[in-house]
């Protein structure tokens, strides 16, 4: 397409989301014993953010301030920290309420989110009901990363939808998440319309699941996993790793620090804090 043409259409949007990846978590940010060298390029070709900060340090109530750009305690679902599947089903992000998507829809983009939506429940709420036009991913705060159930391997809480339809579908799921919006890149890339693409990552949320911890994944009575985690299956869940032989959205792990410190993830606060890194890239 000529670059003059593209620039009238508006720029394509590609926008990775980790759930829970701390500030200095990546190399770029700091973090010594593993490299993000595709994140790491991200930043130099582009702009690294030091002082970006998050409307909130909890999933629901983040995620309805960046899909409105308000703050998030104008609406009653984010005032919800985080929104629990024990609430009322009526709550959730409002359908007529603007958002990126919808707006960006309007001026003839394309729009899709894959992977973690967590702001309301079918039939009222959802991510095609908010101005996405397709929806590959789960609509609750967590999932298990090899049953794609939000509880116990022996529950009926299977959460993983194409569009409303909900499916069953075999894999490690930052590996489908990642899948699936490569496909979707290349297939909008084809159309020759703008596109808004957002790639929320479960990872590196509990439980921790690393690739290859499937006998975890079985063991686990609730998905709160209390009793597990590490420094080694934190960096091997790391979406921007690329750690244990797989791509990752970051290229091939070089570790740096031989030395593992196994604590529980559960009380590391820092991780889960205002301060969050930020970078941006437009070629």
């Amino acid at each position: 397409m000529p670059t003059n043409r593209r620039a009238l259409l508006g720029p394509n949007i590609l926008f990775i989301l980790a759930d829970d990846l701390g500030y200095a978590d990546l190399s770029c940010y700091g973090r010594r014993d593993f490299t993000t060298p595709n994140i790491d390029r991200i930043a130099a070709d582009g702009m690294r953010f030091t002082q970006a900060y998050a409307n909130s340090a909890v999933c629901t109530a983040s995620r309805v301030a960046l899909i409105t750009g308000r703050y998030q305690y104008r609406l009653a679902v984010g005032l919800e920290e985080p929104l629990s599947s024990r609430m009322p089903r009526k709550l959730g992000l409002p359908p007529d309420h603007p958002t990126l998507p919808s707006i960006l829809k309007q001026a003839g983009y394309q729009t899709a989110l894959v992977g973690k939506w967590h702001m309301g429940s079918l039939p009222d709420f959802g991510p095609l009901q908010s101005g996405y036009d397709h929806f590959y991913g789960f609509r609750a705060g967590v999932l298990d990363y090899f049953t794609h159930k939000y509880g116990p391997p022996s529950s009926d809480t299977e959460d993983l939808w194409e569009d409303d339809v909900k499916i069953r579908q075999k894999g490690y799921l930052t590996d489908l998440l990642g899948s699936r919006a490569v496909e979707i890149v290349h297939t909008y890339a084809k159309s020759g319309q703008p596109f808004l693409v957002s790639l929320h990552f479960s990872a590196p949320h509990w439980p921790w699941e690393a690739p290859g911890d499937e006998a975890e994944s079985q063991r686990l009575e609730n998905l709160f996993h209390f009793d597990g985690g590490s420094q080694r299956t934190y960096r091997r869940m790391n979406p921007a790793d690329g750690s244990a032989g797989r791509p990752g959205i970051a290229g091939p792990r070089r570790a740096r620090c031989r030395r593992e410190h196994d604590r529980r993830f559960h009380q590391r606060q820092w991780r889960r804090a205002l301060f969050r890194h930020l970078a941006v890239h437009r070629p």
